[in-house]
């Protein structure tokens, strides 16, 4: 499956102009990951033990996607953007692994922009495109839809032919809800096949 993400950003805090702040955030090791996130969170470094912010979106990374993780579980995921403290704008962000892309589509509740923090999203017969905006050069106004608030995507970056793949890990795109009486999932997206990689000569 073909996937890119892209993600133009502007720092809330001058102090942050810099390249040691420059999204993706990146995380190696034996399951890499990569984080792009977009909106104010000066609140989350009290979750993580610190006496003060350094850089809200590296202390959102490393709250939201907690070291060794290996896929976004939907009930610690919406339970952890809940117990976020007030004094924040959004949590959106993209959270990319080797096996799966998530979105997360989260405002804080005493946010005084939420319709800022909106995204959108367009289903084709060939893709799926989540945006912060809705891009009139992909396709027109009336085709794109406001995703949910509250939710995170998961896309596949992998396909099986199984439901869950040998590691008990989601094969299809869900989404989840933070109410739980309002837990559904959708249809799962159509697979992509890969092509097969090409062979040096």
């Amino acid at each position: 499956m073909d996937f890119l993400a892209v993600h133009a950003r502007h720092a809330t805090l001058a102090k942050n102009h810099d390249l040691r702040f420059t999204h993706p955030l990146e995380r190696g090791g034996a399951f890499p990951w990569l984080f792009m996130h977009n909106g104010f969170l000066p609140t989350v470094h009290r979750l993580l033990g610190k006496s003060a912010s350094e850089f809200d979106s590296r202390e959102y990374f490393d709250y939201i996607v907690p070291d060794g993780a290996r896929r976004l579980d939907e009930d610690t995921t919406l339970e952890r953007l809940g117990a976020i403290p007030p004094g924040g704008s959004s949590g959106n962000a993209i959270a990319v692994n080797p096996r799966s892309a998530y979105v997360i589509h989260w405002t804080s509740a005493d946010t005084t922009s939420p319709r800022y923090f909106g995204m959108y999203r367009l289903r084709t017969d060939r893709s799926l495109v989540i945006a912060s905006e809705v891009i009139p050069d992909l396709a027109p106004a009336d085709r794109w839809e406001p995703l949910e608030p509250d939710t995170v995507t998961e896309i596949p970056l992998s396909t099986c032919d199984a439901p869950y793949d040998t590691e008990g890990e989601l094969a299809h795109a869900h989404r989840w809800h933070l109410d739980p009486r309002r837990h559904r999932r959708p249809h799962p997206a159509p697979r992509v096949r890969s092509p097969p990689p090409s062979r040096a000569r």
